[in-house]
């Protein structure tokens, strides 16, 4: 009889070699492109096992921008929850609001910056041209929470509501300052001269951000 442990074991290994070469197949060939053999193929394992594990391609295309979402999440969740607990707290200082969204912004350009981003953002960058129930996924798991952090974040920070258009706008020009660097990636090498995108140049796009949202911020709280 086999042991339940190893037979758990091995399906986690197998389901786990499917997302990641579904993460690669579906972002350099598209969905239609990335057949179940192809997929099968690149993770080692029989092709009946997609539809064991996810239920057919579509499934697996699915589990793979919920694996993308969870992954991000953990990105950027604890330091989103961090400023959660501020705020509910009613008690932070200006200041430690903005370090707060400070901490936000820093966590994302690492993420947006680190190699594993490459193959996500093409599949989301798919997905926002044309928003399938992968879309929502992502949206549900990661950036309406996020998104939702930094709303009301900015919306005690200039006193207004966070539902207003100007802060939601605000929230977006926020993220697109750290996002920019993914997928303007070889645009920001060639015309800083940089060869790649690592310590030192991570921390010179966190201060210039830094900047901007300060100045952004001193201005609104001036006005």
């Amino acid at each position: 009889m086999d042991d339940p442990e190893a037979t758990s074991s091995r399906g986690e290994a197998t389901r786990e070699a499917l997302l990641q070469a579904a993460i690669a197949q579906f972002s350099e060939l598209g969905y239609h492109a990335a057949s179940s053999r192809k997929l099968a193929a690149a993770a080692g394992v029989n092709q009946a096992l997609i539809g064991y594990h996810f239920g057919g391609k579509r499934g697996l295309y699915v589990a793979v921008f919920e694996h993308i979402g969870a992954a991000m999440s953990g990105s950027l969740g604890p330091a989103a929850a961090a400023v959660q607990t501020l705020m509910d707290d009613g008690e932070a200082t200006r200041q430690e609001l903005l370090d707060g969204l400070l901490v936000i912004v820093d966590r994302a350009v690492g993420m947006f910056t680190s190699p594993r981003m490459a193959s996500w953002a093409k599949l989301i960058v798919r997905e926002q041209q044309n928003p399938s129930e992968a879309f929502d996924v992502v949206w549900q798991r990661f950036m309406s929470p996020i998104v939702g952090v930094l709303c009301r974040l900015l919306a005690t920070l200039r006193r207004d509501s966070p539902e207003s258009p100007q802060i939601r706008l605000m929230a977006l020009t926020i993220l697109g300052q750290a996002l920019v660097f993914r997928i303007a990636r070889e645009t920001t090498r060639r015309l800083l001269g940089w060869d790649e995108i690592e310590v030192e140049e991570i921390a010179a796009i966190k201060l210039c951000i830094h900047q901007n949202i300060r100045a952004m911020l001193a201005e609104e709280h001036a006005s």
